[in-house]
C-alpha cells in the first residue's frame, strides 16, 4: 500500500511561505521576543570573533602600509644625512670665518704678514696644519694677537713642528719694559729670564717682550716677572716669568711669515 509523502514542490512552497512570514514579522519588529534572547545568548560567543576580526583588519592595514612607512624612513635617513653634511660644512665655514676675524683683529704690526694655523696634535711639541708648501720655514714664531707662543723648529710638506716656550731647548733673546735684556729659557719647570746683569733694573709684574731677531719681530709679549733672584756677589740676576698664555687656550693661531 503506497504512503502519501509531500512532494519537493510542496516543501519549497512551505519554505518560501515561512521565510516570507518571518521576513515580514522581522520588518514589523514582531520577532524581538525571539531575537533578543538569542542575541543575548550568542553575544559572548560572537564577541571574540568580532575582536579577532578587528585585530586581523588592523594587522592587514599595518602590513599594507609597510612599504609606505619604509619609504618614509628612507626619506628621513636621506634628509638626516644631508642635514649632517650641511652642519659639518656650516661648522667649517664658521671656523674659517672666525679665523678671518681673528686675522683682522690681531694686534700684530701691519708690517708683518701672518698665516692662520691650527694645532692638530700636542705632546712635547705642537704640530700645526701648515708647512713648507705654505711658505713656512724654521725659526718662524707662532703667536696669538701679539703674544709669542712658540717657534717653528722643523717643517714638513703640510705640517710643522713647534717648540713651545715651556721646552728645555727654549733660548730666546728677551727684554723687559725697562729695557733690561737677557735670555729666556725654561729650566726647573719654570720660564726664566737669565743673563740679566746686576746693573739692570728688574721689577715684579714687569712685562717681558722679545728683543727681536732676523725672523722674530721685537715687541712680542711673553709674560710678566713673577719673582727676582739677585745676589750682589753674582754677575747676573734671574727673573721667573709667568707666561701670558698657553697654546692650548687658543683655537686659532698665527705664524708671522715676514
Amino acid at each position: 500500500m503506497a504512503t502519501n509523502q509531500p512532494s519537493l514542490s510542496t516543501h519549497l512552497i512551505l519554505t518560501l511561505l515561512v521565510s516570507t512570514i518571518i521576513i515580514s514579522l522581522s520588518y514589523q519588529q514582531r520577532l524581538n521576543f525571539i531575537v533578543s534572547p538569542i542575541s543575548q545568548l550568542t553575544t559572548p560567543i560572537r564577541q571574540p570573533f568580532f575582536s579577532l576580526r578587528r585585530n586581523l583588519d588592523n594587522q592587514l592595514r599595518f602590513i599594507s602600509n609597510l612599504p609606505h612607512q619604509q619609504r618614509i624612513i628612507d626619506d628621513l635617513k636621506r634628509q638626516n644625512a644631508q642635514l649632517s653634511l650641511l652642519a659639518q660644512k656650516t661648522k667649517q665655514l664658521e671656523a674659517e670665518n672666525q679665523a678671518l676675524k681673528d686675522v683682522l683683529s690681531a694686534n700684530i704690526t701691519p708690517n708683518h704678514q701672518v698665516l692662520p694655523v691650527q694645532v692638530i696634535s700636542l705632546s712635547r711639541y705642537a704640530i700645526i696644519n701648515r708647512g713648507a708648501s705654505n711658505g713656512l720655514t724654521q725659526g718662524m714664531p707662532i703667536v696669538t694677537d701679539d703674544i709669542l707662543l712658540g717657534i717653528i723648529t722643523r717643517t714638513f710638506s703640510n705640517t710643522s713642528q713647534v717648540r713651545l716656550l715651556t721646552d728645555p731647548d727654549t733660548n730666546i733673546p728677551a727684554t723687559t719694559l725697562n729695557q733690561a735684556s737677557g735670555n729666556l729659557i725654561f729650566t726647573h719647570n719654570t720660564l726664566q729670564l737669565t743673563q740679566v746683569t746686576q746693573k739692570q733694573l728688574l721689577n715684579p709684574e714687569e712685562p717681558v717682550f722679545t728683543t727681536g731677531s732676523e725672523i722674530i719681530p721685537a715687541g712680542l709679549f711673553i709674560g710678566t716677572i713673577k719673582q727676582i733672584t739677585s745676589n750682589d756677589s753674582d754677575v747676573y740676576q734671574t727673573a721667573t716669568i709667568t707666561p701670558a698664555t698657553t697654546i692650548t687656550q687658543h683655537q686659532h693661531l698665527f705664524v708671522i711669515i715676514n
